[in-house]
């Protein structure tokens, strides 16, 4: 077990700034798709633990590009570590932009005073106990304009975001960062005494791991009959 793990591929940093490179090349991707495919072509590639807005681009984009680069030079591509954290970059980026987060937030900021109205009773009800910061105002129509849209010639009111897209990111990296130290107290615990086996974690090593050390010709996922 300790041979393992000392192992030198085992020992190469996964983060260096060509994967982060990749990483963030991947993630403007799937991010760009995932939104596209939902609000424009009728389907949600986001709907899912794993999206298909993450698996196809990683496929085409990094993992055939890569295999051809290593044909060539086998010395020169990305290693496997570098492989994993691309994948979880792009696998953060496919969660966050749709149903894992935006798609509420949004919902949160900009519905109150969009769908506020004397029928429901909303501006009478809790209007006065919404602070400013907090959800987006419609005196000068942005959140009617969020809806329904602007004209051409009229500037988008960044001014009116700005304040409680600040402190709604404020609070979901706040979020992120207390999950994030959370997994890493029990990540000792998890892997080494609970032995959990993170079914989805598995594709990402089906992709990224190699059937043969002595030979990394390809990944096992490409080696599988399925």
């Amino acid at each position: 077990m300790s041979e393992s793990l000392s192992s030198p591929l085992e020992r190469q940093t996964p983060i260096s700034v060509r994967a982060v490179s990749v990483g963030l090349i991947l993630s403007v991707t799937v991010s760009f798709w995932g939104q596209y495919a939902a609000d424009r072509l009728g389907y949600d590639p986001t709907y899912a633990q794993l999206p298909a807005c993450l698996i196809l681009p990683f496929l085409i984009l990094v993992i055939g590009p890569n295999l051809l680069f290593k044909a060539f030079r086998p010395t020169g591509g990305l290693t496997r570590g570098e492989l994993i954290a691309i994948f979880a970059m792009g696998w953060v980026a496919s969660m966050v932009p749709d149903r894992a987060m935006t798609r509420y937030l949004m919902a949160v900021v900009t519905t109150p005073y969009y769908f506020g109205s004397p029928e429901n009773q909303w501006p009478e009800k809790f209007f006065d106990y919404l602070p400013d910061w907090l959800v987006l105002g419609d005196e000068n129509g942005a959140a009617t304009g969020f809806f329904e849209g602007i004209g051409s010639d009229t500037p988008i009111p960044w001014h009116d975001w700005v304040v409680p897209l600040f402190w709604w990111c404020s609070a979901v990296a706040a979020l992120l960062w207390i999950g994030a130290c959370i997994i890493v107290m029990l990540r000792k615990q998890w892997i080494e005494h609970d032995r959990l086996r993170f079914p989805l974690g598995e594709v990402a090593l089906h992709l990224t791991g190699e059937a043969d050390p002595n030979e990394p010709d390809q990944p096992p996922f490409f080696e599988t009959k399925m």
